[in-house]
């Protein structure tokens, strides 16, 4: 196990092992399994007054590092058949691995960042805070907190200097097509140590050995099998194993299983390789017909409400499947403010050719700020037609008004 480097302690204070979220349990600081995540094995002790230094993380000048945060890429669907041949052929040992198959949660994407003095929140594309929240977080996510803590009271002995969870948050009122429970819940399914990938088998360890109180992963359907077999995995009617509600028992009415239960996909991945070379992850989704359905059935109701539930999670949806209702109100963050902004970055416009790209420039910007205050778009996403002609006009109409003799040249040209 490599020891921490570039930490430098500036001050101290002292908490109690309870107030670190972990009273009872510590690593011993020993490798036990080097093939795995070498975390170190556990030792039970007993609670002790401890001297917690504060400690942040400096490059080799000794200035500080703030690990930066990156958004977790879309996956790729199972039946892209030229993605798959494109990575076999890159990586062929990839294609003999034995893979994991993962039910796929109908959620959003969201990232936990564990430092030593700081616990951080994040979805696809923001930081999460009590004045920009995202859904019920992150006032929900104080149910996972001692867990959370456990991490950081770990990290010097786990040989790194943070931790990055990455999950599926979910749960009533999130989407609302599969019955989850009445709660709200955050489920990780891969982690990243010092920002380098682990494989899925050295995630499943660290959550074994952490034995986590409140976080739980999300439910393996199907281990150690072939691609082939990870691949004809069906996920039709397949009962979700995220907090489901509890089945009808004989003292209760009996009834049918709502569709709403069954899982949305799957998710296939190597067990114990990323792909050669890289520090990705080889990870394909497999969506159920059925769930498809429920889909397009609940953007149909939804959208009638002037309201979209898609999910947040841009692996989730294509260009294709946003409804009407998305960007709905992006005209109104075009003004000329927004203008003078753009104008500042790239220079005053000189030509006609030039208005194009001043434009685009302009919509991606207000995209950008719009996406921050809306939680269910993502900057990947495709603006509607119904959104953009507006917004397209407007932006032409500010570039009109300030630069008249751009739009006179062309008309001469004519």
């Amino acid at each position: 196990m490599h020891p921490v480097t570039d930490i430098c302690a500036i001050s101290s204070n002292s908490v109690t092992p309870n107030e670190r979220g972990n009273p009872n349990t510590y690593f011993s600081g020993r490798s036990v399994d080097t093939e795995s995540t070498a975390i170190g094995t556990v030792a039970t002790m007993q609670p002790t007054k401890l001297d917690i230094p504060k400690i942040v993380l400096t490059d080799i000048n000794g200035r500080e590092v703030k690990p930066e945060f990156t958004a977790f890429p879309s996956i790729e669907s199972s039946s892209c058949q030229e993605y798959i041949d494109h990575i076999f052929a890159f990586d062929p040992a990839l294609a003999k691995s034995r893979f994991v198959v993962s039910e796929k949660l109908d959620g959003a994407n969201m990232t936990v960042m564990i430092t030593p003095n700081n616990i951080r929140y994040f979805s696809r594309n923001r930081e999460i805070s009590a004045e920009k929240p995202f859904f019920d977080a992150p006032m929900i996510l104080k149910k996972y907190k001692k867990d959370f803590l456990a991490v950081q009271s770990g990290l010097d002995i786990m040989g790194c200097q943070f931790i990055t969870l990455r999950g599926e948050y979910y749960g009533k009122g999130i989407n609302q097509r599969i019955d989850y429970g009445q709660s709200q819940y955050y489920a990780p399914f891969a982690i990243e140590k010092d920002g380098q990938t682990q494989t899925n088998q050295q995630f499943r360890t660290f959550m074994k050995r952490m034995n986590f109180s409140q976080l739980q992963p999300v439910p393996i359907l199907a281990d150690n099998v072939t691609f082939a077999q990870a691949i004809a995995f069906n996920p039709e009617k397949v009962l979700t194993k995220a907090h489901a509600p509890q089945p009808a028992t004989a003292m209760h009415d009996e009834k049918p299983i709502a569709r709403y239960d069954f899982i949305e996909g799957v998710v296939i991945q190597p067990a114990n390789r990323l792909i050669k070379d890289s520090n990705n992850l080889f990870l394909l989704k497999k969506r159920a017909e059925g769930f498809l359905e429920i889909e397009k059935t609940h953007t149909k109701h939804t959208s009638k409400k002037g309201k979209s539930k898609r999910p947040p999670d841009a692996s989730h949806r294509s260009s294709n499947d946003l409804n009407a209702s998305s960007f709905n109100r992006l005209i109104d963050y075009i003004n000329a403010n927004r203008l003078i902004n753009v104008v500042s970055q790239l220079g005053d416009p000189t030509s006609h050719k030039q208005i194009g790209s001043y434009v685009n420039a302009v919509l991606q910007d207000a995209k950008k700020d719009y996406c921050k205050h809306h939680p269910d778009t993502e900057l990947e996403d495709q603006i509607p037609t119904e959104a953009f002609k507006p917004a397209h006009a407007k932006i032409l109409e500010l570039i009109r008004e300030k630069y008249p003799e751009l739009f006179c040249r062309k008309q001469k040209a004519i």
